[in-house]
């Protein structure tokens, strides 16, 4: 689109090849988002997408005010650049585990603005498509500092770290190109290719070392010997008893539910709101025709939002099944859903 644009500015006719290009991309972009969003409300009758509500609202479901946008933004930014883009390109082993947050450091500060700074000379430094990596890596960014805070982490920008290692690495290229230019006046080739071999060298040892837990975890024929403690452990426990003791054609609520189809035995599975008042509860419930509800403890929601809902409303959330509380948790239950035990009054 740019360099259309800029061709069009300079009347010159080459503007036409980058705005097919463009509208092409464009198109699938729509086409795809268009065919995803058919996909949802089919398997999930009113599906609503919580990627907005993300920026709308506080992890304790507040809306959002412009005060607390500021402190988020101010928050991410911090993390961010003291913490997580350090550990993403110096150190993954330490990113695994990205729902911990640390406090910033002074180290860290250094570090994450070090690296920004290769980052940025490495890509002004290049003759083609500066433009485009610069803004889609501000794209990218932007949206993470305007995110949930408790989602902060290495996760959510692993597609634009090779990137950010080509804009790092030409950066050493060229301020260590210029510094040899400056000094000797004249360019050696030999000092910033060493410069980069050995900044490379210095990085590859940890991303091999952070491989480890995802080899050890790919030896595992089963999510739940992976770590039978973790709450999502319980999840797949309560999925399963799903596949030997219900119907094939029952209704499952609950979150994560592409992934309790799977473990289930290919019940249908729906995701329940992740906020909302009795009513709006209960009625998505009996529009998806819910027959079986999951209330886990791998995320906040169930015990949160439906939990509080179905003890209002007892008789019409039997329980069927609790996992055993033999975890740090609270065990995660299944539940039926029956609609004729409401009282007309809800």
């Amino acid at each position: 689109v740019v360099t259309s644009f800029k061709a069009l500015l300079k009347k010159d006719k080459d503007w036409i090849k980058p705005a097919v290009v463009a509208t092409t991309i464009i198109i699938s972009l729509l086409v795809a988002h268009g065919g995803w969003s058919v996909r949802n409300h089919i398997v999930n009758p009113g599906y609503k997408s919580d990627y907005s509500s993300g920026f709308m609202y506080t992890d304790k479901q507040e809306m959002m005010t412009p005060s607390l946008f500021w402190g988020r933004l101010k928050t991410n930014v911090s993390e961010y650049v003291s913490t997580w883009i350090p550990r993403g390109l110096l150190t993954p082993k330490e990113a695994i585990d990205h729902m911990q947050h640390p406090e910033p450091t002074a180290k860290g500060w250094c570090v994450g603005i070090l690296l920004l700074f290769l980052m940025l000379y490495g890509f002004l430094m290049l003759k083609k498509g500066r433009i485009m990596l610069i803004s889609y890596l501000l794209v990218t960014f932007a949206v993470l500092m305007l995110y949930q805070e408790q989602y902060a982490g290495i996760r959510y920008f692993i597609p634009v770290l090779p990137l950010m290692f080509l804009g790092v690495l030409n950066g050493i290229w060229s301020l260590v190109s210029l510094l040899v230019k400056v000094v000797t006046s004249k360019e050696i080739i030999a000092l910033p290719a060493a410069a980069v071999l050995l900044a490379s060298a210095l990085i590859v040892p940890p991303y091999l070392k952070g491989q480890e837990i995802y080899k050890k975890t790919a030896s595992f024929t089963n999510y739940i010997d992976v770590n039978p403690t973790a709450p999502f452990a319980n999840y797949v426990r309560a999925a399963e008893w799903l596949k030997e003791n219900a119907r094939d054609n029952v209704v499952v609520a609950c979150r994560k539910p592409e992934i309790m189809y799977m473990y289930s035995g290919y019940k249908h599975s729906v995701r329940f709101p992740l906020r909302g008042d009795d009513k709006e509860v209960l009625d998505f419930l009996k529009k998806t025709g819910t027959n079986i509800v999951v209330f886990d403890t791998w995320a906040k929601h169930a015990y949160t939002v439906i939990l509080p809902v179905a003890k209002r409303h007892e008789d019409a959330f039997p329980v069927y099944y609790a996992t055993p509380n033999d975890v740090k948790d609270a065990p995660t239950v299944i539940s039926a859903f029956l609609p004729s035990k409401l009282q007309e009054s809800y």
